[in-house]
């Protein structure tokens, strides 16, 4: 479900449709495993309103739950969020624990797509 999601997002084999990526991220997300990585890309979505609606505190909510799982990607966004105060409140300590986390698996902001 995740894959044929990431292929509907970039139009791979597809048309491009993000509502319908985001459906199958949710499924994905949801699933008796939890997909890491369907969670990561459901709270992007959700934070920037890409094939749902805006919602920060529930795209927070994915972003941890896939940081939780290790997604280094995630842990950075998390930091973003709590630095920012961006559907959690805002943290200084939280940030920094999740960007050391990240940082310490080798992420590179400045390097990212």
């Amino acid at each position: 479900q995740f894959l044929v999601g990431v292929m509907l997002w970039k139009g791979e084999g597809f048309n491009r449709d993000h509502q319908q990526a985001v459906r199958f991220f949710e499924a994905a997300a949801h699933g008796p495993e939890g997909h890491p990585s369907a969670q990561f890309n459901l709270g992007y979505c959700s934070l920037k309103g890409r094939g749902t609606i805006v919602d920060a505190a529930k795209g927070v909510e994915w972003i941890l739950a896939a940081a939780r799982a290790g997604v280094t990607q995630a842990e950075y966004a998390a930091g973003n969020c709590f630095l920012a105060g961006i559907g959690v409140p805002k943290d200084i300590d939280a940030a920094a624990e999740w960007y050391e986390k990240a940082v310490a698996k080798g992420f590179q902001p400045h390097k990212q797509p």
